[in-house]
């Protein structure tokens, strides 16, 4: 679809912005030479002929991509029109602009999966770089951690009826979201749900997540994911359900005697407690968190399950219709990795009460 001219000037505009304020050519030449090693074995042109490698092709589609250019003659009049920028990063060309015919055939010979790779490295190059300049990159302040959201959402456009009047379900894609930078780390397209705790290892392996906290739905809630994130010097708030069976039933068990008052779990340093309030979508939140420990909640067998586990949080929400007055009540379980201490964190349960909103960015 060709862009009309106004969404054409904006993108040009925004595009010029970006590479006066943050030194862009310098960043488009090393993430070029970054990835050269990545394309050029997928090129199966004659190397004698080769006037425009891959990495070239690449840089300038996945450019004139992010500015809403996406047919070949687009990325023509994309490189066209900012060639001036191009021959800086790309001098050896010496000005000269692809075809459209070089341009399809780039598109179409660089495979999904490898473009899919590239750009995952590009974006983790680039989430480094945002988070060393933010300040958030080694935080030790709780509610400055960045949050990255790991979720399955189903393509509703993928789903078909079958001849037996079925349906298939459609594909699932899973993504990586970072909250305090915005950026998608991620994505990958399944045809089954279950493939969604997969993915995510998949796709944060090759990542630099230190410092970070995940967070994903109940059932992605694995002692082997949770080992994982460890592992990569991360921390982990997940939600919990009846799927855990014990787990959640020991949890659950404690918070009730947590409700009737029960001495052990109100000691000094052994929880706290937090509320806040939401307004969205007509709707009025009104939440309050309680934070246990965790080795006050479950048996020692269950512990074992869960080494990495510190803290479990439980939180309640009051959901009112600002139209109707309705009032519908839920209770949600999490686990953590975070430990609550205090001295470290003098505002741990508002700080977990606003990571369980931060999940769904």
């Amino acid at each position: 679809m060709k862009l009309d001219k106004q969404t054409e000037n904006n993108a040009q505009i925004f595009f010029r912005t970006v590479i006066e304020k943050i030194g862009f050519i310098d960043k488009l030449r090393s993430v070029t030479e970054a990835i050269k090693g990545k394309l050029s074995q997928h090129d199966t042109r004659d190397a004698e002929k080769i006037i425009y490698p891959y990495e070239y092709l690449f840089t300038g589609i996945l450019l004139a991509g992010m500015a809403g250019y996406k047919t070949k003659d687009e990325v023509w009049m994309f490189w066209r029109d900012n060639n001036d920028i191009f021959s800086q990063v790309f001098p050896d060309l010496c000005g000269d602009i692809p075809s459209t015919s070089t341009i399809t055939r780039a598109q179409r010979l660089i495979e999904g999966e490898v473009m899919g790779d590239v750009i995952k490295d590009i974006m983790g190059r680039q989430y480094n770089l945002v988070r060393v300049c933010r300040k958030i990159y080694a935080t030790e302040i709780l509610s400055k951690r960045d949050v990255l959201a790991c979720d399955g959402q189903a393509m509703r456009a993928t789903d078909r009826l079958q001849p037996d009047g079925s349906r298939s379900g459609g594909k699932q894609i899973t993504s990586i979201v970072s909250y305090e930078t915005g950026m998608t780390l991620g994505q990958a397209i399944h045809n089954k749900k279950n493939q969604e705790k997969q993915d995510i290892l998949e796709l944060s392996k090759d990542l630099d997540i230190s410092n970070t906290i995940l967070t994903w739905d109940a059932i992605n809630t694995h002692p082997g994911l949770v080992e994982f994130v460890i592992s990569k010097q991360a921390d982990v708030f997940a939600s919990l359900k009846s799927n855990q069976g014990r787990t959640f039933e020991e949890i659950e068990y404690a918070y009730g005697l947590y409700q009737k008052g029960e001495p052990s779990y109100r000691k000094p340093g052994h929880y706290a407690t937090a509320t806040g309030t939401v307004l969205s979508g007509g709707y009025f939140y009104n939440r309050s968190i309680v934070t246990l420990r965790a080795e006050d909640c479950m048996t020692q067998d269950v512990l074992q399950k869960w080494p990495h586990i510190r803290t479990v949080a439980i939180i309640e929400t009051d959901r009112a219709n600002m139209v109707t007055n309705e009032v519908t009540h839920s209770i949600r379980y999490y686990i953590t990795t975070l430990e609550m201490d205090s001295d470290k964190y003098p505002d741990f349960a508002r700080d977990l009460l606003d990571i369980s909103l931060k999940r769904w960015c």
